[in-house]
């Protein structure tokens, strides 16, 4: 962490790197329900490798204006996932598991709702209405989201590929909160 130009800019930088053993998952298949029920369970998935880094930033340019954001990079692996439910039609070439019959090996690949890069940034601007307890304000932001997986059996329904948003804002606040 750091700040810099009079406390004006913050920039922090975290880089990490985790091995998850025995991480439980949600899954939603009945061939797979260990209980033989339909519906949800949780499964153990074994080992998940996640590392990645994360940048934020805050900028404060001038008494009224401010630019802030983040970028994230995220490499999140399962080294052991055998077992897991088989999507019917499946975006993922998910191997078939070898010693399980009708259940899939996701082994070497990625989280459920783990998007490789993100990316956030916020212009924001704000002052003080003379004569008054208020400050006028406007805000831009834009997010960036890289593909990902959101159902965790890696059925092509659920994969999600990478989208922006961007979002503007105009309004009144009170100063003393």
């Amino acid at each position: 962490k750091s700040l810099w130009f009079d406390e004006r800019l913050l920039v922090n930088l975290t880089v990490y790197h985790n091995t998850f053993d025995d991480l439980q998952t949600i899954a939603s298949n009945p061939a797979s329900d260990p209980s033989g029920g339909l519906g949800t369970f949780v499964q153990n998935a074994g080992e998940l490798e996640h590392k990645g880094a994360e940048l934020e930033y805050q900028w404060r340019i001038n008494q009224w204006l401010s630019l802030m954001g983040a970028v994230a990079y995220l490499d999140s692996e399962f080294q052991e996932f055998r077992g897991t439910p088989c999507a019917e039609t499946g975006f993922h070439s998910v191997p078939a598991d070898p010693t399980l019959p009708g259940l899939c090996d996701q082994t070497g690949l990625s989280n459920v709702n783990a998007p490789e890069w993100r990316h956030n940034t916020s212009l924001e601007a704000n002052a003080p209405i003379a004569g008054t307890k208020m400050d006028w304000f406007a805000r831009w932001t834009s997010v960036f989201l890289d593909d990902h997986d959101t159902a965790e059996d890696k059925d092509f329904r659920g994969f999600q590929k990478s989208f922006w948003l961007h979002d503007a804002a105009v309004g009144l606040a009170g100063q003393d909160g």
